[in-house]
């Protein structure tokens, strides 16, 4: 590649991995460049290429950057279609004792305000090792609203008990985290709520 009058030739480093770049050295070895949003060919979305940027201005301030960050992605289809993070076979190719459970969009009040014909499914992909959400797909109209709230849980590794207390506000699409998370329990007795099961949360 001609960059003026320098000739740069790009070099994969084992150094920060998570780095949003392929960094070009001089003669002494000194990392110099690097490759933002879609020039990098790793992902071509928007939001993604303001992550790198921001990444390779800690990386150059010398701040600690080890972090590799789920991609949030969107089709604005009708219905829209939402993802973060593994899909149910990533997450088994790597290794995972994976469950998945899946419940429908349009089984919460909010689904009414878009109409009868509401049609959509929402998925969670947890580790069952560590009880963590490390994927989440959601569709139906206007969904794309629901899918950074699973981005912090996957960032966060937040725990499924912990999860199980982030209370949806009555009538909006979240509610649908709180079908998934009670879909999860279906294998996973732990829930309490104050000590009771959580049939008996809502009789004291």
């Amino acid at each position: 590649m001609q960059w003026g009058r320098c000739t740069v030739q790009p070099k994969a480093s084992t150094a920060g991995r998570a780095l949003p770049r392929h960094p070009a050295q001089t003669a002494g070895g000194r990392l110099w460049l690097y490759a933002v949003g879609d020039v990098n060919g790793r992902v071509l979305l928007t939001h993604m290429g303001k992550y790198q940027a921001k990444v390779a201005a800690d990386h150059i301030l010398g701040r600690d950057v080890a972090i590799a960050a789920p991609v949030p992605r969107v089709i604005f289809t009708d219905p829209q279609v939402a993802a973060v993070g593994l899909t149910e076979a990533q997450a088994t190719e790597q290794g995972m004792d994976v469950r998945a459970v899946s419940v429908p969009t349009g089984s919460v009040a909010a689904a009414s305000i878009h109409g009868d014909d509401f049609v959509g499914t929402s998925q969670l992909v947890v580790d069952a090792a560590r009880e963590v959400v490390v994927g989440a797909t959601f569709t139906g109209p206007g969904v794309s609203e629901l899918l950074h709230s699973a981005t912090v849980a996957i960032v966060g590794e937040v725990p499924l008990a912990t999860l199980r207390h982030a209370v949806p506000s009555f009538p909006t699409l979240s509610e649908a985290w709180l079908n998934l998370l009670e879909a999860t329990q279906h294998t996973d007795d732990s829930f309490l709520c104050d000590g009771k099961e959580m049939t008996d949360c809502g009789s004291s």
